[in-house]
């Protein structure tokens, strides 16, 4: 993912923001949260979202946006090949 791709997602997150909260009680650290928050939702890897925010380690990030990372095990767990069934 280059700088311009995560420029311009910026670009319309704070678009949006805008029209979701007045302008007075928008803050530069909810548009970070915001941004963390809709990769995550997403599917982006935890890893590569912790490194972008400039977290120290990635359980501060998981610890911090885990509610976001619901469904991470079940979509972990759909890119393991069918096993056959014994019986």
């Amino acid at each position: 993912m280059n700088g311009m791709v995560i420029g311009t997602t910026l670009s319309r997150l704070k678009i949006k923001c805008y029209f979701w909260a007045e302008p007075k009680s928008f803050k530069l650290h909810d548009l970070r949260h915001m941004y963390a928050t809709y990769l995550l939702g997403n599917g982006a890897d935890v890893s590569a979202v912790s490194k972008m925010l400039g977290h120290s380690t990635v359980s501060l990030t998981v610890n911090t946006y885990t509610q976001y990372l619901q469904g991470a095990k079940e979509k972990a767990i759909a890119f393991l090949p069918d096993l056959p069934s014994f019986q």
